[in-house]
């Protein structure tokens, strides 16, 4: 159900999504319900932290900056791991 959930937010947002520039606060919404989906495709060997000041939520960024980033990590750094691993999204 959860995984529908954030599938379902993930297409929305994807439609919705007007222009290039978004808030920060859009992209780690949008890479959180990826990494949701993540978690429960991989159980308990994804799991991930985001370190991000409340004060830089606001800031524009390009769209689609961290989401593709997140992916490259779990597709090649966890997905073939027999040990689970760790994504962390941080901001300073």
């Amino acid at each position: 159900e959860d995984m529908i959930i954030n599938l379902s937010r993930i297409f929305r947002k994807s439609l919705n999504w007007s222009g290039e520039i978004i808030k920060l606060s859009e992209e780690i919404e949008f890479t959180t319900c990826y990494l949701e989906i993540q978690k429960s495709r991989f159980a308990d060997k994804v799991n991930y932290f985001i370190d991000i000041p409340l004060e830089f939520m606001s800031c524009s960024i390009p769209k689609l900056t961290i989401q593709p980033l997140v992916e490259n990590s779990i597709k090649h750094g966890l997905e073939n791991k027999w040990n689970s691993g760790c994504v962390k999204v941080s901001a300073y």
